[in-house]
């Protein structure tokens, strides 16, 4: 029994998943206390609610020493080098993710989907299709629902599509997906994990407790990089790509195909054909509903009506010739790349790029450098990213996010799109990256639409 002698739990972070693995542990019995290394007003409010469920907790904690317990449940964020990380490590105590100690309370089939680029999207995809199939479908995870509160509020379903970071990754050991999706892995949250081969290797756990009567479906340039992976991987083994042909499910003159057999044109699938990214995304949502007995038609069919979220790729308006396009939810180089590919012509983007960098290599962007007009600096990443563009690519550096955004602008004639895709995370400026998604919003209606109700 994996928790068998468990009686004391303590919480690491008190995040949306930390909060919610604390009071699923009171749920099952186990004397719990959690911490945290911030105080400020959202959190004692944390605390008076868990206080109230028989959770001991303690903001601000900076003690060199943890309390005492027989397990720990770290928070995502908390990273092996950090404070409340490396205290951990040392304590020598069983560390495991909200994920992992939710899981065992869950005896529905899960579908799980990790990658460095379009997680979300492919989680909502493939909760909207199943919805549509007659399918009792939920989504949590990473996606901002912990698991933990799926199991504890008892959610009805008949699968969880769960979007799994490879920092909750990084802590699973018995965590078993009947389906798990790789969509991609590139250059990202190298300064958590260490190394681009320490990121890799966290997203294949994904797979390394499936069985032969489970799926794991990858996009197929992976193949190479997990054949070199300390992990054997047991489930059934499937590939797609939109630029390989061999894979199993591929795309062939704007025709979408499973080995042999025709599944659709790219222009059925509604706004997920239009842009070469969505349409992979789409593809590895195809292949999760074919291995649950599906076939094609009802599958594509019941694409009818998906949106993707805000902030990823968002129209915002048209004015004067020019688009703008809220992509804040662009945290890395690879998902940069995917916007300039969706948005991108000869010469005509202007780009707000630049934040919180995570030691993330930028180079793979010198590529579509005809793409882009002038490409516009900022954060605390600006200069790192100066000394790339410099020489290549036109580019100003700018001190404030406004100051960025307004001079983009400024620069977009007709033809031209003034796209906002960071390629860096938020927290350096703001909150998160649906606040700088919100601002630079608020930016462009003020200032192009305000008399217009966009």
């Amino acid at each position: 029994m994996f928790f068998s002698g468990i009686r004391k739990v303590l919480v690491l972070g008190l995040g949306k998943s930390g909060c919610a693995a604390a009071l699923l542990a009171r749920v099952r019995n186990f004397e719990v206390t959690a911490v945290d290394e911030t105080e400020n007003e959202f959190l004692l409010k944390q605390k008076r609610d868990l206080e109230n469920e028989g959770v001991n907790v303690y903001l601000g904690y900076k003690n060199e020493f943890l309390p005492p317990s027989d397990m720990i449940i770290i928070s995502p964020g908390i990273g092996e080098h950090s404070f409340l990380g490396k205290i951990a490590l040392n304590s020598g105590v069983r560390i495991i993710s909200e994920i992992e100690f939710a899981f065992h309370y869950i005896s529905k089939p899960i579908i799980a989907i990790t990658g460095t680029n379009g997680k979300t999207t492919v989680t909502e995809l493939c909760t909207h299709v199943l919805k549509n199939l007659g399918v009792k479908a939920v989504f949590a995870g990473n996606i901002g629902v912990p698991l933990s509160d799926i199991v504890r509020d008892e959610v009805s379903c008949d699968f969880i599509v769960l979007e799994i970071s490879s920092f909750q990754l990084h802590y699973c050991a018995e965590f078993k997906p009947h389906i798990a999706v790789v969509l991609n892995v590139e250059s990202d949250h190298i300064d958590w994990h260490g190394s681009f081969e320490a990121y890799a290797e966290d997203k294949f756990k994904i797979g390394v407790n499936q069985g032969a009567e489970d799926f794991l479906i990858l996009n197929e340039y992976l193949l190479p990089l997990m054949a070199k992976s300390k992990y054997e991987l047991s489930g059934k083994s499937q590939t797609f790509s939109i630029k390989s042909k061999s894979a199993l499910f591929h795309v062939l003159e704007e025709n979408i195909f499973s080995g042999k057999d025709g599944v659709c044109s790219v222009h059925e699938m509604g706004m997920m054909g239009k842009c070469p990214h969505n349409i992979e995304n789409s593809l590895a949502c195809i292949a999760v509903c074919k291995d649950l007995g599906f076939g094609f038609k009802e599958i594509i069919k019941s694409f009818e009506g998906f949106k993707t979220g805000e902030h990823r790729l968002e129209f915002i308006g048209e004015k004067n010739g020019v688009k703008f396009i809220n992509d804040s939810k662009s945290t890395n180089p690879l998902s940069m790349i995917a916007a300039l590919e969706a948005v991108g012509e000869s010469h005509n983007v202007c780009l707000i790029a630049g934040g919180l960098d995570k030691d993330m290599d930028f180079s793979p962007l010198l590529k579509y450098k005809g793409k882009i007009k002038k490409i516009f600096l900022v954060g605390k990443s600006k200069n790192k990213l100066e000394n790339l563009f410099r020489h290549v690519i036109d580019y100003g550096v700018f001190d404030s996010f406004e100051q960025s955004v307004n001079a983009a602008c400024d620069c977009a004639e007709s033809g031209d799109a003034v796209l906002l895709s960071p390629g860096c995370a938020s927290m350096d400026m703001f909150k998160n990256y649906i606040e700088r998604g919100i601002f630079f919003k608020e930016i462009i209606k003020r200032r192009c639409f305000e008399n217009e109700g966009v």
